[in-house]
């Protein structure tokens, strides 16, 4: 699904965007509206990527970024874009929005958050988030599992709707292992999404029901073999349905 992105009139009048080079401002409006920008202004993106899609030479790309973190205006953090100030611009006061936010601040790795900060101290606080939000919290859950289905954190230590980063990685990880796979053909920044989803369906309809459907998928040959996809799994394990008359599982 498309998503608008709205640009301020004043942008090209703008003290700083006014004295670009058309290439400069081009790629800038570009890191402001291509189509992986999320509402937090952070977002992972190959350089190829912005090369093919701006058109502009790759090297050039490099070079046009490297004056945007001289500026402190955008970042470009071991192939993830930070935009400073990007939050602060967001109707906060829209519940829908700042939950939003929040997602995807907690999606991103901890060694991207680390490095962010190096390069801006306050990008939580400019927002009003560092309050509301934990990025780097530690799970004490037992990671220990007796039986191939039981790919499921204990999460009495954290709130129903807590999302920390261990027990995002931890879930991704016993996945991994169980499906015997060494990575998810999705992006980062969408695998973490995706376990977000998972962790929000388990607390749905419980860790016994969650482990029971995930063994009944990854007993299934074919099925097993797509669950390098956490969407795969996720829509397996959203659509499974007991039948009636037989009490087995099938999956629409």
């Amino acid at each position: 699904m498309a998503k608008n992105r709205y640009v301020d009139t004043k942008f090209w009048a703008d003290s700083y965007t006014s004295n670009l080079d058309p290439i400069e401002k081009l790629l800038f409006l570009y890191f402001l509206t291509n189509e992986r920008v999320t509402i937090a202004g952070i977002y992972e993106i190959p350089l190829k990527f912005i090369a093919v899609e701006t058109g502009i030479d790759k090297e050039m790309v490099v070079k046009i970024i490297d004056r945007f973190t001289k500026d402190n205006k955008i970042f470009y953090i071991d192939g993830w874009v930070y935009i400073k100030n990007f939050i602060k611009h967001q109707n906060q006061e829209n519940k829908n929005i700042k939950t939003g936010i929040e997602a995807i601040l907690q999606s991103i790795p901890n060694e991207i958050q680390d490095k962010i900060r190096v390069t801006d101290e306050s990008y939580m606080s400019h927002a009003g988030l560092s309050n509301n939000i934990n990025l780097n919290s530690n799970s004490n859950s037992n990671s220990n599992s007796n039986s191939n289905s039981n790919i499921l954190l204990n999460s009495k230590s954290e709130t129903s709707d807590s999302f920390g980063k261990e027990e995002i990685n931890k879930l991704l990880n016993t996945i991994k292992k169980e499906v015997k796979i060494q990575d998810f053909k999705e992006s980062q920044q969408w695998q973490r999404r995706n376990a977000q989803n998972l962790i929000n369906l388990r607390n749905k309809i419980g860790e016994e029901e969650f482990n029971k459907r995930f063994a009944i998928i990854i007993d299934d040959d074919f099925k097993r073999k797509n669950c390098n996809s956490l969407t795969f799994i996720y829509k397996e394990i959203k659509a499974f349905i007991p039948e009636e008359s037989n009490n087995k599982p099938i999956f629409i």
